[in-house]
């Protein structure tokens, strides 16, 4: 399952100068979240945080999760479990 969030853009935001992560951009790990980025090589892309006041810059390093089934609740120590990973370079 994959979301997608829209926010409304502030009038003072400028979009990404350099192309948008792409679904192609994923990784798939099934280790834990630490060896999965430690693992995930270079940035896949590089992208610009053009809003006035970005909080994101650098390399960012970001996980899909699934959350462990209720059922399963007792059979696990982590309550998600990595499905993919992706790295980008973000620049402010």
């Amino acid at each position: 399952m994959e979301w997608i969030w829209e926010l409304p853009l502030s009038p003072a935001y400028e979009p990404a100068t350099t192309e948008a992560a792409t679904a192609d951009d994923w990784r798939d790990c099934t280790d834990s979240s630490e060896t999965c980025l430690a693992n995930s090589g270079a940035p896949a892309r590089q992208v610009r945080d053009g809003s006035p006041n970005p909080t994101l810059c650098g390399t960012v390093g970001l996980l899909q999760e699934r959350p462990t089934p209720y059922a399963w609740r007792d059979l696990v120590p982590e309550s998600h479990s990595t499905e993919r990973v992706m790295v980008l370079e973000v620049a402010c």
